[in-house]
């Protein structure tokens, strides 16, 4: 008798939650909106927004509220990319650089680190690299004023030095640009600083040698480089190849055809229209 009474308040229970159920077929149902934080807690979702944002945004939402900043500063890879190449007017931008790059989450996620224009000088650099961030990979160094070139070399070599093991990951440095490495000027030192690199660590100026006839002999008598750079467009409407010229071919040579410029090395040569006047 135990078990029939037990079956049939088993049954009634049933019988009351699928009534329930039929009832709630025919009534709207309500979805609770997502919150920032319901979607920052997706770690993919964080890391793929972290990549949009510069580090002044990605401050700024830390400071959210307590939730989200720990979930910015915890979650590994949001602070993957840190760019800080927008820091101007800002006092004694080298203790602010130091004091931010030593933050736990900077050293440990930081493989990409942009300070172009910045002041940075040589003893900035050195405690940076070899001692802050080791697991760094790529660091850019573009128009900084106070970089010298002589002790960028001396810290190339001492990077990769054969005698010890390698301090530190990194595999790539951007160094072109004014004042160290001019684009309308030959460089003395972009020669040995790629051959300080050599293949172990990569950097922009590596096979960015102009070997334009207006200046090569000269190059190579005096160990310098003129560099090339990236040209947006076709140089010519007779080439469908993105090309790389330098400043100093583009004073001389320019394609009337399509208004841009080309080098020496370019093939096929423009095709230049006449004009008619």
């Amino acid at each position: 008798m135990a078990k029939v009474a037990t079956i049939t308040d088993d049954t009634e229970k049933y019988s009351i939650s699928k009534q329930e159920t039929d009832q709630g077929d025919n009534s709207p149902t309500h979805y609770q909106p997502a919150t920032l934080t319901d979607v920052l807690s997706a770690e993919l979702i964080l890391i793929c927004i972290a990549s949009y944002l510069p580090v002044s945004t990605l401050l700024s939402l830390s400071s959210t509220n307590t939730e989200i900043r720990s979930m910015v500063h915890d979650t590994p890879g949001v602070w993957r990319t840190v760019d800080l190449s927008d820091m101007y007017n800002v006092p004694q931008p080298e203790q602010v650089l130091a004091n931010f790059l030593r933050k736990p989450y900077v050293a440990r996620d930081c493989r990409l680190l942009i300070l172009d224009g910045s002041e940075i000088d040589h003893q900035f650099l050195d405690q940076l690299l070899l001692r802050e961030m080791p697991h760094l990979k790529s660091i850019s160094l573009r128009c900084c004023p106070n970089l010298n070139g002589d002790q960028l070399i001396k810290l190339i070599e001492y990077i990769r030095r054969p005698s010890a093991p390698r301090p530190l990951c990194l595999k790539y440095v951007s160094i072109r640009g004014a004042p160290l490495f001019p684009l309308n000027h030959p460089s003395l030192h972009a020669p040995v600083v790629v051959a300080a690199a050599a293949d172990e660590i990569l950097t922009d100026l590596h096979a960015m040698q102009c070997l334009g006839k207006e200046h090569i002999q000269r190059d190579n008598e005096l160990r310098q480089w003129h560099l090339k750079d990236s040209y947006p467009n076709h140089p010519c409407v007779g080439c469908h190849i993105r090309q790389e010229v330098c400043m100093k071919c583009h004073v001389k040579k320019s394609c009337v055809g399509c208004h841009s410029f080309y080098c020496d090395e370019c093939e096929p040569h423009p095709i230049v229209y006449p004009t008619l006047f």
